[in-house]
């Protein structure tokens, strides 16, 4: 399914590495969208089966509508965020009652 051996009239294979590269495009953006429709708690499991199928079925007419009409929120969401540890609450060292 990699376009790499095109074979046109002029030989040329300019237009090979175009398609190529709209290609791995639109896998990314493809990649990029699952994994924020699956990652996200934003969706419901009803809504995330509706987007899988419909950025899947329906591949560029489905990405297009999926990046227009998905909250800001949800796209600026960082999926692969490092997850800060834990605040572990000191315990204080023992006072000792003040001399007279």
């Amino acid at each position: 399914m990699i376009p790499f051996d095109f074979k046109y009239q002029n030989g040329s294979s300019i237009f090979a590495f175009a398609i190529f590269v709209i290609w791995v495009v639109w896998l990314f953006l493809y990649w990029r969208a699952l994994i924020q429709i699956l990652g996200t708690p934003e969706f419901g499991t009803q809504e995330k089966i509706l987007w899988f199928l419909v950025i899947t079925m329906v591949p560029v007419i489905g990405l297009i509508t999926y990046w227009m009409l998905v909250p800001d929120h949800v796209v600026n969401t960082r999926i692969f965020r490092r997850r800060q540890p834990v605040p572990v609450p000191r315990a204080e060292p023992p006072q000792t009652p003040n001399p007279p």
